[in-house]
């Protein structure tokens, strides 16, 4: 009679597996390239060019092979203002200027993102009201049409 093993959790510790991202890059030019990217916090980063993208979850779909791709564009790279130190005309950099303009552009791409969230939920509701007065009419007419059929 064979004996029955029972599978026992595993527990490892130390180094994690590096995370990546499939990514379709749509070039200027109209090409399609698939990438494998390592990913960071938000964005992944192209070493081989020196670029790096934003990471958008309403921009990935799932694909045939089971792995979340990415579309990502040439345009939508981080400013590279952000990503490597910035000489300033006066000959020396200011840190607190060059984090009041990353401060600056992220206030501005959250802005922009909550305006279309906006605008989106608005479209909703309208649609919703829609079919709210079209549901009320054909129900309405339903009911005219049965009590005329009943009482003639």
């Amino acid at each position: 009679m064979p004996i029955s093993s029972i599978p026992i959790p595993q527990i490892k510790l130390g180094k994690r597996k590096e995370r990546s991202q499939m990514c379709e890059v749509f070039t200027d030019d109209g090409r399609w390239k698939d990438k494998e990217l390592p990913a960071l916090n938000s964005c992944v980063d192209d070493e081989s060019v020196g670029i790096a993208f934003l990471l958008d979850p309403e921009n990935q779909y799932l694909a045939e092979d089971n792995n979340w791709h990415q579309l990502i564009t040439e345009k939508s790279q981080i400013p590279l203002s952000l990503r490597k130190q910035n000489i300033y005309q006066g000959g020396h950099n200011d840190k607190a200027e060059l984090a009041q303009l990353g401060n600056d552009l992220f206030k501005l791409t959250a802005e922009q993102k909550q305006a279309e969230r906006f605008k989106n939920a608005q479209a909703s509701e309208a649609w919703n009201k829609f079919l709210w007065i079209v549901s009320i009419v054909c129900g309405t007419m339903v009911l005219i049409a049965g009590m005329r059929y009943l009482w003639g």
